[in-house]
């Protein structure tokens, strides 16, 4: 098929999936096709049915919400089917799928090919459309029987066609009559699935919400509801309406798996395992929860507790071939391959027809090397592939199909790496798709940027964290020209009336200098600074102290671990995340941050500033710091208000940065005013108190405040030590058994 890549899940639908085609690019000349090879026992005329999307008309000015389609049966013509001539029965599955009866013929006793063709767009619509389910093939006339024959629970119990089948109009036609009464359940419910039909979800929900005011009980139309919200990515809302189904009906299982499933596939898994495990205690033989449950651990990479989870099931339902090949599934993805094998041969003793446990059978025997086996196992699945019919047509080229799947989904994790190369998760399912395909040397090269960007997502954790008493580091450090030159304004007013005060304090008579009034205005505004320059110190003490846990715990892992940070081993990583991708920024940042905490600061201030090339405003707060800690302190602030006037961090420093910036502008200031040497005595005593108190705890401040933020890096990095063990183990492993 060239429909889609691979089939869409979908709850409501048999084995929970359906072949889609939604394009508005044209198709190739042959148009958009699937193909389907199938087997009869006997030669008889037969009603063909497809669970799908109602194909539409093939009229632009009539109705039509999917393309209407063609078919063929092995090299026969291609036939239309569209809203002019098919049938349709019932409505089976949210999604829009309905039971349509397409055709009725004589086929011959065999195997056949049965073809469908997309080669026009919906008259309704704007692209190519058409979702396919299921295809049943009933003999005609046999409709009595219908109710013996063992067909997939979403079949109809009733395949009578009666009258002209359920037809569609327009939009229009439908909200004209709800106007009238919005409790016109039939016409509510017809209209909703076109408007899912045409991506008009909003409407839906609209339309359902008036109907749930004055029929909140209608389970159905819930479900309808939740299906909306959550195909427009109202994933909370949608998981609300689930929770509004089971408030009303507690054991109402269908809303619970729903619920489960929807967490499950937003990576909630935490959550979609509650919802499981309520599940299975109100309906402990569930086996589908427990399997369903099984995948949520196998998913979170928790394989022990889901093969636990699975090897529970298959204590429930032994024979279940699902159950057993979910398990030898993750037995394999383990490591226990043999387990594995056991599993799969138990589905061949059940079901002989399982061709699937010959191809995973024939895969792990690949793996373990042990290729006589495998090929065996091929022929035996051969020889059953020969003794019935409908098997014809299955590839048993597994060597080739492991290949391709193999290369399929690698190519898939770095197609989406290319757009999102720091999405670590993604990084991790590629290195675990090239362990479970025992490509070792691939996944210990992942591992190398694998381990790059878990500490750049590292960093800037730790870097958010630490905003704050950067900013206030930096204001710190930019009053220290300030700091200084009060200490010599006020050593030069003190030699100048030093005499002067001793010589009147002997009695002495003295003529007071014209320079008074002027020297005791700056001391005043000296003395005004030096308390604004306290009160920050206050503040920055607050500020630190919120890291003294964090600190004391670490300095504790450290002393009973013997862990000792390697900032060299660190400026490594950078070194290889920059060959990797020379216009990544983050590696500047790393290295940047290395060096500011590590006494290089001319060195980060060339890093941050190749970072904030390569990525504007990600430099901060790193700049700013390195600046103010190479004295570049009209730099660092400039960096500051630049930081605050573009908007491009968060507002919540805005605050912080602006009281920095306040200090770094206070001023000299001159003020004229009467005075005597009595008063400059007052002022120097006052300003001389203030001065040696607060240079000294501005340098103590300083040193803890960097020292701090040491720590707090370190601890991070010990902390990621530990997340790394596992990762350390398999590269150590790798080279172990290579001899390095």
């Amino acid at each position: 098929t060239n429909f889609a890549r691979e089939p869409i899940y979908n709850f409501f639908c048999s084995n929970k999936f359906a072949l889609q085609l939604s394009k508005d690019v044209d198709p190739p000349q042959d148009g958009y096709f699937a193909t389907y090879v199938f087997y009869v026992t006997h030669t008889k005329e037969y009603d063909l049915w497809m669970g799908c999307t109602p194909p539409g008309s093939v009229y632009k000015d009539r109705p039509g919400y999917a393309s209407p389609i063609e078919w063929k049966i092995d090299n026969g013509p291609f036939q239309a089917a569209s809203a002019e001539n098919v049938y349709v029965k019932s409505f089976y599955g949210i999604g829009g799928f309905y039971w349509v009866k397409i055709a009725s013929g004589t086929l011959n006793a065999g195997k056949h090919t049965l073809t469908i063709r997309v080669k026009q767009k919906r008259s309704s619509g704007w692209d190519y459309y058409f979702y396919v389910d299921a295809i049943l093939l009933l003999p005609t006339y046999s409709t009595d029987i219908a109710q013996l024959i063992d067909f997939p629970e979403i079949a109809p119990k009733d395949f009578a066609t009666p009258g002209d089948g359920i037809l569609f109009n327009t939009p229009e036609f439908y909200e004209k009559k709800l106007r009238v009464n919005i409790s016109d359940r039939d016409t509510l419910f017809t209209l909703v699935q076109i408007y899912g039909w045409l991506y008009d979800y909003n409407k839906a929900i609209f339309l359902l919400q008036k109907y749930l005011e004055k029929n909140p009980r209608d389970i159905d139309m819930r479900l309808q509801l939740a299906a909306f919200y959550s195909w427009s990515d109202q994933l909370d809302a949608a998981i609300s309406e689930y929770k509004n189904i089971i408030s009303i009906d507690e054991k109402n299982i269908t809303a619970r798996k729903l619920l489960s499933v929807l967490a499950g596939w937003n990576n909630r898994y935490d959550e979609a395992i509650k919802y499981y495990q309520e599940i299975i205690a109100i309906d402990p033989e569930n086996v589908d929860a427990y399997i369903s449950l099984g995948t949520q651990y196998s998913w979170k990479g928790e394989m022990n507790r889901a093969i636990a989870i699975f090897e529970k099931a298959e204590v429930l339902a032994p024979d279940n071939v699902e159950v057993l090949e979910v398990l030898g599934d993750n037995y394999y993805w383990a490591g226990r391959a043999y387990d594995a094998i056991r599993q799969y041969y138990r589905i061949i003793d059940i079901n002989e027809k399982q061709i699937s446990a010959y191809k995973k059978l024939a895969k792990v025997y690949l793996d373990l090397g042990e290729s006589a086996k495998a090929a065996k196992i091929i022929n035996d699945a051969k020889q059953v592939v020969d003794l019935y019919p409908e098997l014809s047509g299955i590839s048993l080229d597994v060597k080739d199909e492991l290949a391709k799947e193999r290369r399929a989904l690698i190519e898939s994790y770095k197609e989406a790496l290319v757009k999102n190369p720091d999405d670590i998760n993604l990084r991790k399912g590629l290195v675990d798709t090239y362990i479970w395909n025992r490509m070792y040397a691939d996944a210990v090269n992942e591992y190398d940027a694998l381990l790059a960007y878990k500490m750049f997502h590292s960093i800037e954790q730790v870097e958010q964290k630490l905003t704050r008493l950067a900013i206030h580091t930096v204001g710190l450090q930019s009053l220290r020209p300030l700091i200084k030159s009060i200490q010599d304004d006020v050593s030069t007013i003190q030699k100048r009336y030093a005499k002067l005060i001793d010589d009147k304090k002997k009695g002495k008579a003295v003529i007071e200098p014209s320079s008074l009034a002027r020297d005791k205005a700056l001391l005043a505004a000296y003395s005004a600074k030096l308390k604004e320059i306290q009160k920050e110190l206050y503040v920055y003490n607050d500020i630190t102290a919120a890291f003294g846990k964090d600190v004391q715990t670490y300095t504790a892992m450290q002393a009973a671990t013997g862990w000792k940070f390697e900032p060299g081993r660190i400026s490594s990583y950078a070194a290889t995340a920059k060959k990797l991708n020379p216009q990544m920024y983050q590696p500047y940042k790393v290295q940047g941050t290395i060096d500011l905490l590590y006494g290089k600061p001319s060195n980060a201030v060339s890093s941050f500033e190749s970072v904030k090339k390569l990525a504007a405003s990600a430099e901060f707060p790193g700049l700013p710091l390195a600046y103010a800690q190479t004295g570049k302190y009209s730099g660092a602030t400039a960096l500051l208000e630049e930081a605050l006037q573009s908007k491009k961090i968060s507002s919540a420093y805005g605050n912080d940065i602006e009281q920095v910036l306040s200090l770094a502008k206070l001023n000299k200031e001159d003020v004229s005013t009467q005075s005597s040497l009595d008063d400059i005595e007052s002022e120097l005593a006052n300003v001389d108190s203030l001065l040696g108190a607060i240079a000294d705890d501005v340098d103590q401040k300083l040193s803890f405040g960097l020292g701090t933020m040491r720590y707090i890096y370190e601890k991070q990095f010990f902390d990621l030590e530990l997340d790394n063990a596992r990762i350390y183990k398999e590269i150590a492993n790798f080279h172990l058994q290579n001899g390095n």
